[in-house]
């Protein structure tokens, strides 16, 4: 009956971001099943179908701190289990924690080999990874050549300004004896 429950609220809450890339707004369903969900875990909070409920629906909603905090409750009291760290490792990608992202999916896959979410996340995310590791080094080459087309443009623009004001001293003629002129 827990497993039924379980799928029913995820299939409720299966939309989670809505077509602006915003968390969808929760549906009077969804509240209902979270409201149920939370008195359920007040009652027995060893109720890990419970706990896993509200932490997907507040993870759906884009409440990652109080997904996270259900979740790692979970985890301590029942050991990692692959959903779990399935989820916090979504929390963090979500957040933009990457790498604390990439080594929960490991864990995830260490807890079950064959969890296919937790494979396929980690696929997508090692090429995120990868992207950001060539774009800093791209960064880096691009900020090294940067400096060095500065300089040389700094040398031409001093060259020219040079050559300019020889041009216009040669133009004026040769200067009167006397002290050099100074600017004020």
């Amino acid at each position: 009956m827990n497993q039924l429950l379980l799928w029913l609220s995820l299939l409720c809450c299966a939309q989670v971001d809505g077509a602006d890339g915003d968390p969808a707004p929760a549906s009077e369903d969804e509240q209902a099943v979270l409201s149920v969900q939370r008195r359920r875990l007040e009652q027995d909070p060893d109720d890990r179908a419970a706990a896993w409920q509200v932490g997907y629906i507040l993870y759906s909603q884009g409440d990652f701190e109080g997904a996270r905090r259900i979740f790692e409750d979970s985890e301590r009291r029942h050991g990692p289990m692959a959903y779990s760290s399935y989820m916090l490792a979504a929390i963090a990608e979500q957040e933009f924690r990457y790498w604390v992202a990439r080594d929960l999916y490991e864990s995830c896959l260490s807890l079950d080999s064959e969890y296919a979410p937790a494979r396929e996340a980690l696929l997508r995310l090692e090429g995120v990874l990868s992207d950001l590791a060539r774009f800093r080094s791209a960064r880096n080459r691009v900020t090294r050549e940067l400096v060095l087309v500065l300089i040389a443009a700094t040398f031409l623009l001093c060259l020219a300004g040079i050559t300019m004001r020889r041009a216009r001293e040669a133009e004026a003629g040769p200067r009167p004896p006397g002290p050099e002129p100074r600017c004020k």
